[in-house]
């Protein structure tokens, strides 16, 4: 076994893994020059259902989670619910049905097994700081679609339908721990498991939901 490993090191001219994978959840990933982007593929598998939209805050502000360098901009977040590492490069997000695949992932973006990680929804369509900025901001007073898709710009991945509802500052929407179903959050969590719910009756007027979630 350890010779026919050795031939196809040696066959792709590359030398063996000396250094660990930098899967710091959420943060750009830095490859390891000497072993080409063949290894990279090999290692992290696709998205194919395992990754979740988690939670989501639309009304961000100073004491809520920030960005790297100090902002307060709205944020995304993903939950690896599958149990290897997952890298989501090549994947959309998008806050609008009609349009798929509105923004794409175009660095590797790397959620370890179980894990969680933020973007944020700031419009800035940049990577900042390690940190990754989609091309639109979120609608807090109105609420609206939200949804990761596959690579083929068609296929939803988890979505959030007809939408979360306006929230106000600080106040997030997600999956309740453990069984997933949709609430109003009553404290933001952010890279970490979701508590503190405050059901949601089933409903689709927006204004109802606000009400809901501005009285706990």
């Amino acid at each position: 076994l350890e010779r026919h490993r050795d031939t196809v090191l040696r066959s792709v001219n590359v030398l063996p893994l000396t250094s660990p994978l930098n899967t710091h959840p959420g943060v750009l990933m830095k490859p390891f020059p000497h072993l080409g982007i063949w290894w990279l593929l090999i290692c992290l598998p696709l998205a194919h259902g395992q990754v979740l939209l988690n939670e989501v805050v639309s009304q961000n502000g100073p004491g809520g989670h920030l960005t790297a360098d100090g902002l307060a901009f709205d944020w995304i977040e993903l939950h690896n619910s599958g149990n290897e590492a997952i890298d989501l490069r090549g994947h959309y997000l998008t806050d609008e049905e009609n349009t798929l695949n509105k923004w794409e992932f175009q660095h590797s973006f790397v959620i370890p097994a179980g894990e969680f990680a933020i973007v944020f929804a700031s419009d800035l369509n940049d990577l900042i700081e390690g940190q990754e900025h989609t091309n639109f901001k979120l609608d807090s007073g109105d609420g609206e679609y939200l949804a990761l898709i596959d690579p083929d710009g068609a296929t939803v991945l988890s979505e959030f339908t007809p939408g979360f509802p306006p929230l106000s500052l600080h106040r997030s929407f997600g999956r309740a721990s453990p069984d997933g179903t949709l609430v109003a959050l009553l404290e933001a969590t952010p890279n970490a498991p979701n508590s503190g719910a405050a059901p949601l009756p089933l409903i689709h007027s927006f204004t109802a939901s606000a009400i809901v979630i501005e009285a706990g």
